[in-house]
């Protein structure tokens, strides 16, 4: 696992080291191994290396043989034994046992058309000197970030948004629409940015740059289902077999490695799978909090009982003084969801004992993990009860005390009824819903308004749901969670703070193989009744205790809400403080104080969206108000409580 970065100039300009430099030293924490640099006329490649396939012999760049296609790369190809057998039957010549030098010989074999052989998670820069051309790609599932700004002649690109604005090359300007969708969320859809003029490469797509233009084309989707429906016994054997295999080529290590156990179903399957499949003892990894609706270490214990691993526990508390500025450095964007906190946390306590680690992270996508599918349920006979009997239901929500427990009903019952009147294509958005459009007139300042051209993160949703490869609006509304929440909030998060710490995290849920099957699945082998991923439980139900299986569903995050009332009510009022706020000129400081004051009168649960404002302000402090030479990453103590 490693960082990239790089720029290219059509002009053929000679390249200054020292900005490359800058560019690669701001990933330094992607991998802290070795370091490399290609430069020609007009291009610059730079890459910081985490060491764990070819400790030895695996520094990038690497090369063709006539040095002419040279490549960067971020991730891992789980299938490059399989690809380097047959391209050496082509007679291509190896220098190296590492898994990125596939790419530069497969590249030569095929082209662009390359991508589709590739089974793992990556993000590459390949370019070629024959055509001057450049290669930017990124894997199916999008589980390695890639952005990139095009220039006048040229273009620049890094692994996080920090590589690409410590080249210069890019204006520290805000991009409205960005900001607008970050608002609405607490994270923003691909391709946007809350930078003008910085992309991401999407999930599953490539970028082709050649004479000063640039090209973003897909080369994977989701498939649509496409075998009839078997017995329930055949999916359950061929859901362990595949799954099985994925955990088993995830393996592949020649660091130490572990598993991100969080208690759930999810992350305990791939425990329970890689016990069968691993000569070594399993490490475990969990963390938990003295709220006791946060914690869920008496699950995480049963598992790791049961697998006799070596298991690993820490308490988290609401200590952000301490990691704050380093966690909002390694998030790179602003990010709003507040369980990057003990994300945070579990990754420095693992990189403490491994360097690679898996998770549980996809399933609840695939499967149908998540209450919302429940309310799916709940909303077609809701939507049935006369109007005035739903006004009051309505009325009577509106006036439940407010709590600040995890998932409360209180909380459910109010995004419930603020969705449940619009139609099936935007009901999924209000459940992901945390600043609606007419908060945001509120919030935003009339200039910051005034800039908003693009669609709003509600048509966004729309239509992904009608582009959706399913029938069933059901499935539909798992995709969306797929194509938005997953790839945008959780595998950020994973990847930024586990990299944050140089701990690569390795999925095998976003198989694509898996997720193909899960594809083809029918929905009530995904939700039946009231039973969330039902089919996963029941492959599960002679492996697992039923304990962790069947018990309700916690998910993974951080009492933020509770913490801003108590610790870290100085730190919301300080860094979110009227005059702090009308100096930047993006949010109405009225608005935002309004916000505080309702939430630690406990009149409102505002903590989610506060989290996000706070976060965003920290960013636009430490990466939009400062200068090329100063983005240094912050120093935090290394102690954990």
């Amino acid at each position: 696992m490693c960082g990239i970065c790089g720029f290219v100039f059509n002009d053929r300009r000679p390249i200054d080291t020292d900005v490359l430099s800058e560019m690669t030293r701001t990933i330094l924490h992607r991998g802290p191994d070795a370091e490399g640099y290609h430069t020609g006329p007009g291009v610059g490649l730079g890459h910081r290396r985490l060491s764990i396939i070819d400790v030895a012999g695996g520094d990038q760049p690497l090369y063709n043989e006539d040095a002419s296609v040279c490549v960067v790369h971020n991730g891992e190809i789980y299938n490059y034994l399989d690809l380097r057998q047959d391209l050496e039957t082509h007679g291509h010549e190896f220098h190296t046992k590492s898994d990125t030098e596939v790419l530069v010989h497969l590249y030569e074999e095929r082209g662009v058309e390359m991508l589709e052989s590739l089974s793992g998670m990556f993000a590459f820069a390949l370019w070629d000197a024959r055509t001057r051309s450049l290669l930017l790609a990124r894997d199916r599932m999008g589980k390695k970030p890639l952005f990139f700004a095009e220039l006048c002649s040229g273009l620049v690109f890094g692994s996080e948004m920090k590589a690409v604005l410590a080249s210069g090359l890019v204006e520290r300007e805000i991009n409205p629409d960005g900001l607008s969708a970050f608002l609405s969320l607490n994270y923003v859809l691909a391709p946007q940015t809350v930078v003008k003029g910085i992309q991401q490469v999407p999930a599953g797509h490539y970028l082709i740059w050649q004479n000063g233009e640039a090209a973003v084309r897909p080369y994977w989707a989701v498939p649509a289902p496409s075998l009839p429906e078997q017995p329930q016994e055949g999916y359950e054997q061929k859901l362990h077999t595949i799954l099985g295999d994925a955990v088993e080529r995830r393996l592949m290590s020649e660091v130490p490695l572990g598993v991100l156990l969080s208690g759930g179903l999810d992350s305990s399957a791939v425990v329970a799978l890689m016990a069968q499949r691993s000569k070594e003892p399993i490490k475990t990894f969990s963390i938990g909090f003295r709220e006791k609706t946060y914690d869920e270490l008496e699950y995480a214990r049963l598992v790791a009982k049961k697998f006799n691993t070596e298991h690993h526990e820490l308490i988290v508390e609401s200590d952000l003084y301490t990691i704050l500025s380093d966690l909002i450095w390694i998030l790179d964007e602003p990010f709003g969801d507040a369980s990057a906190i003990p994300m945070y946390h579990l990754a420095r306590f693992a990189r403490s004992e491994v360097t690679v680690a898996l998770n549980g992270d996809g399933a609840d996508e695939l499967f149908g993990g998540y209450p919302t599918l429940q309310a799916d349920q709940l909303a077609t006979s809701y939507r049935k009860l006369p109007a005035f009997v739903r006004r009051a239901v309505a009325a009577m929500v509106d006036r439940l005390p407010v709590s600040l427990n995890k998932l409360s009903f209180d909380f459910k019952a109010r995004q419930f009824v603020a969705g449940v009147e619009h139609d099936m294509a935007q009901w999924h958005y209000w459940w992901r819903l945390i600043t609606t459009e007419e908060e945001k007139t509120q919030l935003l300042t009339p200039d910051i308004q005034a800039e908003c051209t693009e669609p709003s993160v509600c048509e966004r949703f729309v239509e992904t749901f009608h582009a959706a490869p399913m029938a069933d609006p059901q499935s539909k509304h798992l995709h969306v969670d797929y194509k938005t929440w997953l790839a945008n909030d959780i595998l950020t998060k994973a990847d930024r703070t586990t990299m944050g710490h140089s701990l690569e995290v390795r999925s095998p849920f976003l198989d694509h193989r898996v997720v193909a099957f899960a594809s083809d699945l029918p929905y009530h082998y995904k939700v039946r009744r009231h039973e969330t991923k039902y089919l996963l439980k029941r492959t599960m139900d002679e492996i697992l205790p039923r304990r962790v299986i069947y018990r309700k569903k916690k998910g993974f995050n951080s009492p933020i809400s509770i913490w801003f009332r108590g610790a870290l009510r100085e730190l919301l009022c300080e860094t979110l403080h009227e005059d702090r706020l009308r100096d930047h000129g993006i949010f109405n400081a009225h608005t935002v104080s309004r916000l505080i004051n309702e939430h630690l009168q406990g009149k409102r649960d505002n903590g989610l969206r506060l989290w996000g404002l706070l976060s965003f302000q920290m960013w636009f402090e430490c990466f939009m108000k400062s200068t090329p030479g100063s983005l240094q990453r912050p120093r935090v103590s290394s102690v954990d409580h």
